[in-house]
């Protein structure tokens, strides 16, 4: 597994290690993708406080 630096986990499995029986490999997945989620999740709400308060600055809010 990969985890890049804007919070994409890339996870490449050989043919054949993808079977159901293989847990390991399914449970490295599915905690990548949980990552990546918590961390785009974490980026979205950063993003979204810091506009806020960047439009509250500009129109003179204080609240």
């Amino acid at each position: 597994s990969t985890i890049q630096i804007d919070g994409d986990v890339v996870t490449r499995l050989l043919k054949g290690r993808d079977t159901a029986g293989n847990s390991v490999v399914i449970g490295v997945h599915k905690d990548a993708v949980d990552v990546s989620f918590r961390y785009w999740s974490f980026l979205i709400d950063a993003l979204g406080r810091f506009a806020g308060k960047a439009v509250n600055t500009l129109v003179g809010d204080t609240g």
